[in-house]
């Protein structure tokens, strides 16, 4: 529940508390006291060069650090947020609301300069489309919603990973308004599996 930064001074390792500080007073009410602060739950530094560090919450919030005090703050999910990831746009965030949700990089260090992101893709709405040749659906997560766990970028392509076991591909080879959102792999998340075993003549098992 606490956040430390820490540096290499010579051979020791030094750390510092991460400090909400006097200026970000006012909106004490809507992060809490220190002592309550929220469970961090994952973390990123921005590509903008300035060593900036984004950390996550299980209330949905994105804190912007700057060395160890707080800069800026923003609601970004409606519920816990469990994975970020900097990418050459910006940064990338997924959460238990399943939606994936593209962040600018260049972050303002004013509290009063709002932020907002880039896109919102709510999975649970793009993974319908998924059906097998009988109309039933293909996701695992059905008619809930789909809750991201991790995420990894690389140039155009957003890796996304679920709590059922899933992997997807969202695409923007055609640009942020026209996502294109593919299967890549499924193993086992609801059911029990039973157990497994290799091919004699092929890699498959």
């Amino acid at each position: 529940r606490s956040i430390k930064f820490w540096k290499l001074d010579g051979t020791t390792l030094r750390s510092k508390k991460g400090q909400f500080g006097a200026q970000t007073a006012h909106i004490t009410g809507q992060l809490g006291a220190l002592r309550d602060s929220p469970t961090f739950t994952a973390l990123a530094h921005l590509r903008d060069g300035t060593g900036r560090l984004l950390s996550a919450t299980s209330r949905g919030e994105l804190i912007l650090w700057s060395n160890n005090e707080l800069c800026h703050y923003v609601k970004a999910h409606t519920t816990p947020v469990f994975a970020i990831v900097a990418w050459p746009g910006g940064v990338v965030t997924g959460g238990k609301d399943g939606r994936v949700s593209l962040w600018p990089g260049d972050w303002p260090s004013s509290l009063e300069t709002p932020v907002t992101p880039l896109r919102v893709f709510e999975l649970r709405e793009m993974v319908r489309g998924f059906a097998d040749a009988a109309g039933r659906p293909r996701s695992l997560a059905g008619s809930a919603t789909p809750c991201v766990r991790a995420l990894a970028c690389a140039a155009d392509r957003v890796l996304v990973g679920t709590r059922d076991s899933e992997i997807f591909e969202l695409s923007f080879e055609n640009g942020l308004d026209l996502p294109n959102l593919t299967m890549l792999a499924q193993a086992h998340a609801h059911a029990r599996a039973g157990g497994g075993g290799g091919g004699p003549f092929t890699s498959l098992f």
